[in-house]
């Protein structure tokens, strides 16, 4: 009996040292989130279409669907929109803050400066992100820029996935799977349509997060080299979340956490959180007070707080983590 004693003494010792260890290394996941605060746009402009937090914590919120809309810092805008431009479609901060004008294939600074100039017969800009390699962007044809390929297939949604030996690019399908540059990873419905990469695990390597807003379906993937594309399969995630029909369009990274956005969900849209999304009974707890008419098209994380945007509704949303 001692003996036993012993033993478990020990292994619980070891328990408690191991869990102490985890949670110091643990950044910090909020509990909940509670809204702090709301900014309107002018009506009809989709303001909350593109949001990004800049270094120093200022949001910027893109409204790409009229003359009135354009770039805005929080409610007071700073580039206004141009006839067919679609200013405020998307908005990049590498390495300043650069918002898309896709109707011109174009990026311009917030002093309307052109900065980047692509295929104009393309509307390049509507989805692009910054690599180490430079920018890259959707086109009709495919994906264009350093790591770019072409692509057979209409492509919806783009991102840059950071892992052991660099990163990859990948784009997922409208009508549903994913592309890159060394083949196609098959799948269904609209599989593929929200598309984002963050490291949840905390070792240092993303997690590829694959959305289905019309089934519901929020996807997990471990890739953890260039070449765990090639064996990649939709049909055998990780690990997966069914939060009903609209949710998967978008997506922020919080601690160690996962928000979802459901634009299309019944009731004016809305977000859900998941506090330890790599466990599949992770708890799915939706975020009170969202009503809106499209909220969750676009989310945006700097530290505990978080921007939702409604474009619906010409309204952003922001939100406070609560550890």
């Amino acid at each position: 009996m001692k003996l036993l004693s012993g033993t478990l003494y020990a292994s619980a010792l070891l328990a408690l040292i191991a869990g102490c260890q985890r949670r110091a290394e643990d950044p910090d996941t909020p509990r909940f989130f509670t809204i702090q605060r709301s900014f309107d746009g002018p009506s009809g402009t989709g303001f909350g279409a593109a949001l990004a937090f800049d270094a120093e914590g200022e949001l910027w919120i893109g409204a790409p669907y009229a003359i009135e809309g354009g770039l805005f810092q929080r409610e007071e805008q700073v580039l206004p929109g141009m006839e067919g431009a679609f200013v405020g479609a998307s908005i990049l901060l590498t390495p300043q803050v650069q918002v898309a004008a896709p109707g011109l294939s174009q990026l311009l600074d917030p002093q309307g400066n052109r900065i980047w100039q692509g295929d104009p017969a393309q509307r390049e800009g509507q989805r692009a992100v910054w690599t180490p390699d430079g920018l890259a962007s959707l086109r009709h044809d495919g994906v264009s820029g350093a790591g770019g390929f072409a692509s057979s297939a209409p492509l919806w949604s783009l991102a840059v996935l950071k892992h052991r030996r660099g990163h990859s690019l990948i784009a997922g399908r409208v009508g549903g799977g994913l592309a890159h540059a060394d083949g196609v990873v098959v799948g269904s419905r609209a599989l593929g349509r929200g598309l984002h990469a963050c490291d949840l695990t905390g070792d240092g390597r993303e997690e590829l997060i694959v959305g289905d807003p019309v089934r519901g379906w929020v996807q997990i993937h471990e890739v953890r080299r260039a070449q765990d594309l090639a064996d990649l399969s939709l049909a055998h995630p990780t690990v997966r979340h069914d939060l009903g029909r609209g949710a998967g369009m978008s997506f922020a990274c919080v601690g160690r956490g996962l928000l979802v956005g459901a634009p299309d969900r019944r009731g004016g849209g809305g977000v859900a959180w998941l506090s330890t999304p790599m466990e599949p009974s992770s708890h799915i707890e939706w975020i009170e007070g969202l009503a809106g008419i499209y909220a969750g098209h676009a989310l945006a994380a700097d530290g505990l707080r978080v921007a939702v945007g409604d474009p619906g509704g010409d309204q952003v949303h922001l939100l406070q983590g609560m550890p």
